[in-house]
């Protein structure tokens, strides 16, 4: 018991740290990208070798999440060997299994085929995946809102035109939902392209 006093502090005081860190984050303004000339590309020929593209570091609000679970766990651990009851009850009852999640996996699996450092990339979704989904019990969030926020997280590039629409969430004739939309049109502004304007 001393054992999971002692982890449950430990994450305690890791999860006052993330905590910290996203009202920081939340705090914080954020300042606009620098905007550059867009280079001249070389040739196919000359071309260099694609950097791997640069991940952004976890959320604090989703690794404060993550703690609070383990503290949660710790404590009810700790509780139940205080009263002699056994660590895991063979009739927990659990909850149904996020439909989200299957598709998000695929989907992760798709757009990170082609990627040089895939099986690192597949982890790493996986377990900010299970972030988000932890975030989000009632399921509010959209599938597509998702899969464009993580891969943004990891600078992981969605190519539309080969993407099926059902890791968006979206039947054969639904259109591209708000999300998608506006995360396209920050990818054309950002490589210098003019964004048409729809007309009503």
């Amino acid at each position: 018991m001393s054992m999971c006093a002692e982890l449950a502090d430990l994450a305690m005081e890791l999860a006052r740290d993330a905590a910290a860190r996203a009202r920081t984050a939340m705090a914080e303004p954020e300042t606009p990208a620098p905007t550059a000339e867009r280079p001249i590309e070389a040739p196919p020929a000359a071309r260099p070798a694609r950097p791997a593209a640069a991940r952004k570091p976890p959320d604090p609000a989703l690794v404060f999440v993550r703690l609070a679970k383990v503290v949660r766990d710790c404590m009810l651990l700790e509780a139940k060997l205080a009263a002699g009851m056994p660590a895991t009850p063979a009739d927990t009852s659990e909850r149904p299994a996020d439909p989200r999640h299957a598709i998000l996996q695929d989907a992760f699996g798709h757009v990170t085929r082609h990627h040089p450092d895939r099986a690192a990339l597949i982890r790493e979704t996986s377990a900010r995946l299970a972030d988000h989904l932890a975030a989000d019990p009632e399921q509010t969030i959209e599938i597509a809102e998702l899969l464009y926020k993580i891969c943004g997280e990891l600078g992981i590039a969605i190519d539309l035109v080969t993407l099926p629409n059902k890791y968006l969430g979206m039947g054969p004739n639904d259109e591209l939902p708000p999300c998608v939309m506006a995360a396209e049109r920050a990818r054309i502004r950002a490589k210098g392209g003019r964004v048409l304007q729809q007309t009503p």
